[in-house]
Formats: C-alpha cells, sequence, structure tokens
C-alpha cells in the first residue's frame, strides 16, 4: 500500500473541511458481504471483486471499497482502490474517493459532530470495533441461514433416502408378485394336465365297461336262447311221442291190453323222467339266468363305481377349474397390484425428481449464501 498517497489525499480532504476532520455513520455496507479481515489480501481481493455485480454505478463500487478498507483500519485512496476494484480509469477513481470522503465529511457535518485531532484515533477504533460488531452479526446471520440450509437439505436428504427405500421395497414386491404370478400359471397349467388326464382315464373306463357289459349282455342272450331251443326241443319229442302213442293207440290197443298198465306207468316215468329233466333244465336255465343277472348286476355295480369315479374326477376337475379361476382371479389381483405399484413408482419417482430438483437449488441457495463459495468466486471479474 502507498502509505504517503494516502496520507495527503486523507490531509487534502482535512483541509478542504477545516481545522478537523468528522466522520458520519458508515453506511451499511459490510452486512452485503462477509470478507476477509486482511485488506492487503488475495482472498480480500476476490471477494471484493466478486461482489462487482451487485453494484450498478461505480461510484457506489468504490464507495463500498473505501468503507470496508476504512473498516479494517486501512485509509483509502485511488491507487489501493482501482487496485483492488479495477472499475474506471485513475482519473475517475480519484473523484470517486473524494466523493467518498466529501460524503463521510457532509454526513458528519449535518449530524453536528465533530471529532478533534487529539481524538481521531480514539474514534477510528470505536468505528473499527463497530464495524467488527456489524460484521460478527452479519456472520452470525449467514451461520444461522447456512445451518437452516443444511438442516433443510438434511431433511430432504432423509426424506429421499425413505424414498429410494420405499422405491427399492417396492421393486422387491414387484418381484415377489411376478414369482407369484409364474408359480400360479404353472400351477394352472400343472392342474389343466390332470384334468385332461382324468378325462381321458374315465373315457377309457367308460369304453371299457360299455364293452363288457355288451359282451355279457349277449353272453347271456345266447344262454337263454339255448335253453329256450332245448325246452322247445324236449317239448316238440313229447309231442312227437304223443302223436306216436296216439296213431299206435288204436292199432296196438289189443296187443297192448294187458302190458297196458306197465307202458302206462313206464309212459308216465318217461314223462316224470322228461318233465324232471325238463323241470332241470329250467332250473339250470334259471340259474344261468340268476347269474347273467348276477353277473350284469355286478358289472351295474362296476359301471356304477366307475361312473361314481367319474363323476369324483369331474368333481376334482371342477374343483380343479374353481382353483384356476381362483388363481386367474389372484393373477388379476396380482396385476392391478402390480400396475399400482408401478403407478405408484411412476409418482415416487416423479417427487423424487421434484426433491432432487429441489434439494440441488437448496444446496446452490446454501452454498451461494455461504462465504468463499464456488458459486460467488465465479462471478465476473471486470465490468465495462
Amino acid at each position: 500500500m502507498n502509505s504517503e498517497s494516502a496520507a495527503s489525499e486523507t490531509e487534502s480532504s482535512a483541509s478542504s473541511a477545516g481545522e478537523t476532520i468528522v466522520f458520519a455513520p458508515l453506511p451499511d455496507l459490510v452486512s452485503r458481504a462477509h470478507l476477509p479481515e486482511d485488506a492487503s489480501s488475495r482472498a480480500f481481493l476476490e471477494a471484493v471483486r466478486a461482489l462487482r455485480s451487485a453494484f450498478e454505478r461505480r461510484q457506489d463500487y468504490n464507495a463500498f471499497i473505501c468503507t470496508q478498507l476504512a473498516a479494517r483500519g486501512v485509509v483509502p485512496n485511488s491507487t489501493l482502490v482501482l487496485d483492488i476494484g479495477a472499475w474506471g480509469s485513475k482519473g475517475d477513481v480519484s473523484a470517486d474517493v473524494k466523493a467518498w470522503f466529501s460524503q463521510i465529511v457532509r454526513h458528519s457535518a449535518d449530524a453536528q459532530f465533530a471529532v478533534p485531532p487529539a481524538l481521531r484515533r480514539p474514534a477510528l477504533r470505536l468505528l473499527e470495533q463497530l464495524w467488527a460488531l456489524a460484521a460478527q452479526a452479519a456472520t452470525e446471520q449467514i451461520e444461522h441461514d447456512r445451518k437452516q440450509s443444511l438442516n433443510a437439505f438434511e431433511s430432504q436428504r432423509q426424506e429421499l433416502e425413505e424414498m429410494r427405500r420405499r422405491l427399492i421395497e417396492a421393486d422387491h414386491n414387484l418381484q415377489a408378485l411376478t414369482l407369484q404370478r409364474d408359480s400360479a400359471a404353472s400351477l394352472a397349467a400343472d392342474l389343466r394336465q390332470q384334468l385332461d388326464r382324468l378325462l381321458q382315464r374315465f373315457e377309457a373306463v367308460q369304453a371299457k365297461a360299455d364293452a363288457e357289459v355288451a359282451s355279457l349282455r349277449k353272453e347271456a342272450e345266447r344262454e337263454r336262447q339255448n335253453h329256450r331251443d332245448e325246452l322247445q326241443q324236449l317239448r316238440l319229442a313229447h309231442e312227437r311221442a304223443m302223436q306216436d302213442l296216439q296213431s299206435n293207440h288204436d292199432a296196438r290197443v289189443a296187443a297192448l291190453t294187458n302190458g297196458f298198465e306197465q307202458e302206462t306207468v313206464a309212459l308216465k316215468g318217461r314223462i316224470e323222467s322228461l318233465e324232471q329233466s325238463l323241470a332241470q333244465m329250467e332250473r339250470e336255465a334259471k340259474v344261468a339266468a340268476d347269474q347273467a343277472a348276477q353277473h350284469a348286476r355286478m358289472m351295474a355295480l362296476t359301471i356304477d363305481r366307475a361312473r361314481q369315479d367319474a363323476m369324483a374326477a369331474a368333481e376334482r376337475a371342477l374343483e380343479a377349474q374353481r382353483r384356476i379361476t381362483e388363481v386367474n382371479a389372484k393373477l388379476v389381483e396380482a396385476e392391478l397390484r402390480a400396475a399400482t405399484l408401478e403407478r405408484d413408482l411412476a409418482q415416487e419417482r416423479a417427487r423424487s425428481a421434484a426433491l432432487e430438483q429441489t434439494v440441488k437449488a437448496a444446496t446452490e441457495k446454501a452454498e451461494k449464501k455461504a462465504p468463499g463459495s464456488p458459486q460467488s468466486k465465479a462471478a465476473p471479474s471486470s465490468k465495462s
């Protein structure tokens, strides 16, 4: 810093105001930024230049630099202000510095508060303390805002993590439902195959039973026909014998008069024998018919059992169909739940994207508010 030029400008300003230099309260510009305490450091230079875009006029910007230098115990001069601010020519910056001194003198004159030369340094130290308090208040406010921003960021980050966890859980539920749907489809296919096999078995049993019943009926009919033929033959033989006896009766009546009774007895015995044979044959035919009927009843019972098995198979098929219907209903419900979950997942993703945008905006806002942030350093270094 050029202390001789700063002293000369201070003396020229003091001579223009009279024997004493009076200071009015400086403009409240400290709260606009938290600058480093060392005015000769590179960080102070970069922080001041980063605030250039906040000023619309060159005069206000250079006055702000003068105020910051004065707050740090440095006497402003045009060379120092031009090196720091780099806005305007040397003549323009010199005029701005002089105007700043004039403004301070004018404000102090309006306030009717004069500082004798002997109290200048204590007054400057008091001003430094006031500026330090103002800077501390501004820093505390910035720190408070930063903490609030960090808390909001942490809350939104936790909410985002919770939403991500819910998304992962929804994906797991969707995968589980998909597995259930596949297993239900496999079970339905197995039940359909079992139903087809049961129907084929029922048809085979039904065809076999029908064939056996038809064969038994034919066999019973043949036996009945044979019994009827034998009975008819016996009746015909008896009639022929009776006719022969009747035709030979007259011719043989004289010859047979003596042995009529014996012949009659023999004939009666033969007739009884024939009748017994006929009765025996009828009993045998009845037994055969009873056996055929019993066999037919057994076949009917077999057919009935086959029908009962078929009915049971049909009931099992109906039960399988009902289970298939229930499985299909569950599949439809699972698909609806999957669609609902996919819709909720899309909504959660949309909300996550919105929250990420909000978190990003809050982060950028917090970084802009934080001192020495990359956004603040990225501001333009000059303004034409």
